[in-house]
Parts: C-alpha cells; sequence; structure tokens
C-alpha cells in the first residue's frame, strides 16, 4: 500500500511542477520546446430531456516537460522506494 501512495505521490507531483515548468518555459527561446503541447480529447455528446442535461466528454492536454518530469519520477521511483520502504 506504500508503494503504491508514494508512485501515486510522485506522479501527481511531476504531472504539476511538469506543467507549471512547461508554462514557465513558454517565453524563453531555447527551452520553448519544453511548452509544447497536444491535447487529446473527444468531444462532448449531450442528452437533453426536459428534466435534465446530461453532457459526456474528456479532454487531455500533456506537454514534454510533464513527460519528461514523469518518466524522471518512475525511474526516481525504482531507485529510491526499495530503500525506504521495507516489508
Amino acid at each position: 500500500m506504500k508503494k503504491v501512495l508514494l508512485m501515486s505521490v510522485m506522479i501527481i507531483t511531476a504531472i504539476v511542477v511538469g506543467a507549471l515548468l512547461g508554462d514557465a518555459c513558454a517565453g524563453v527561446g531555447f527551452l520553448n520546446w519544453l511548452s509544447y503541447s497536444k491535447c487529446f480529447s473527444f468531444q462532448p455528446g449531450t442528452i437533453d430531456i426536459n428534466v435534465f442535461s446530461l453532457t459526456f466528454g474528456i479532454s487531455f492536454e500533456a506537454n514534454v516537460a510533464q513527460l519528461l518530469l514523469v518518466f524522471a519520477g518512475i525511474f526516481a521511483y525504482y531507485k529510491i522506494a526499495p530503500k525506504i520502504i521495507t516489508k
């Protein structure tokens, strides 16, 4: 359980810090490539009846900095976890 929690915290932290880093590097000339992002989405579909309206849709956007930090977080997890968490 501790391993799953540690991995989840490291990945969420990498995603948040990567998003901040990507936004910060958007205006810097030689670091501009870190802010390149791609959006994957499914267009929303709507069910509308007189009582309520229900809309389904999902959107995911990731930049290069986020992907690099997620890979670094996974690598760091496998190096750190055995030393921190023992059975």
